[in-house]
């Protein structure tokens, strides 16, 4: 009995110590389990991350689309741009539109200095008036002194045109000239003296050797006696070359009967019926 209970005792101790030696293991063993648990979290730490491009796809089958139909589009339909007309713009006029609008009518206004709608004053008084030249006049008389009007003599561009009215003159065709000396003593005038020639030409425009600077066109006085007077010289000046008012001065003659533009000295005019002299310029 005694070695029964001995026995039982020595299997506790052993077991006991075989206990307290897996309870608390050896440096050496410690040291193992250590080494091991190291290379375990090692292992661990170094595993590699999933390989997604190692995933098998033969193990998902992939979308069927047979089962998804596409988008329907024919169910949407486009807008309907039938069911808006465009803008009818035969309708509306274009900004501006001209066509509505008459142009102003221009036809019935003169433009601006329009001289056509106001005849040009082209008497000698208004040339010598607006700067054309130098002027000078000459009162008419006939026998007896009565007066017959005013003529005006401007000089410009190397003559001298006389112009002017006169009334009381017996109608018809009379010569007309300028003659060298101012002096008119009736009733024959013959103190104005001889046609002005300063440059000793021969009477008349048909005459191959005149004419003289005195010589102008005939007049033509009508049966009411009156005549517009617009003649010009074949050349001379007032003042100047060949001027016409000089120391003895000048007058305006009208004769009788129409200068036949070739006879000397007067192209048979006949006698002087009217004379006034050259004042002024």
């Amino acid at each position: 009995m005694p070695n029964t209970y001995a026995r039982f005792t020595l299997s506790l101790f052993a077991a006991a110590a075989v206990a307290a030696c897996a309870g608390n293991p050896s440096p050496e063993d410690t040291a193992a389990v250590d080494s091991a648990a190291d290379t375990s979290a090692a292992n661990v730490m170094a595993a590699p991350t999933p390989d997604t491009a190692r995933v098998d796809t033969a193990m998902m089958p992939p979308t069927d689309t047979t089962m998804m139909p596409p988008a329907d589009t024919m169910a949407v339909p486009p807008a309907d741009t039938m069911m808006v007309p465009p803008t009818d713009t035969t309708m509306m006029p274009p900004a501006h539109d001209t066509t509505m609008v008459m142009p102003a009518d221009t036809s019935a206004l003169p433009p601006t200095g329009d001289t056509t709608m106001v005849p040009r004053d082209t008497s000698m008084a208004a040339m010598a008036a607006g700067g054309g030249g130098a002027a000078a006049t000459a009162q008419m008389q006939g026998i007896g002194g009565r007066d017959l009007g005013t003529l005006t003599l401007t000089e410009s561009g190397g003559v001298i045109s006389v112009s002017g009215q006169l009334s009381g003159l017996p109608p018809g065709e009379h010569g007309f000239h300028i003659h060298t000396t101012g002096k008119c003593e009736g009733p024959s005038f013959e103190t104005a003296g001889a046609h002005w020639n300063p440059t000793n030409r021969g009477h008349g425009t048909n005459n191959p050797a005149g004419p003289h600077l005195g010589d102008m066109p005939n007049i033509t006085v009508g049966p009411d006696s009156t005549v517009n007077v617009q003649a010009t010289t074949p050349g001379g000046t007032l003042h100047g070359e060949n001027a016409l008012l000089d120391g003895d001065g000048a007058a305006v003659v009208v004769h009788a009967a129409a200068d036949d533009y070739k006879s000397n000295p007067s192209g048979n005019s006949g006698k002087r019926i009217a004379c006034g002299v050259v004042t002024g310029g």
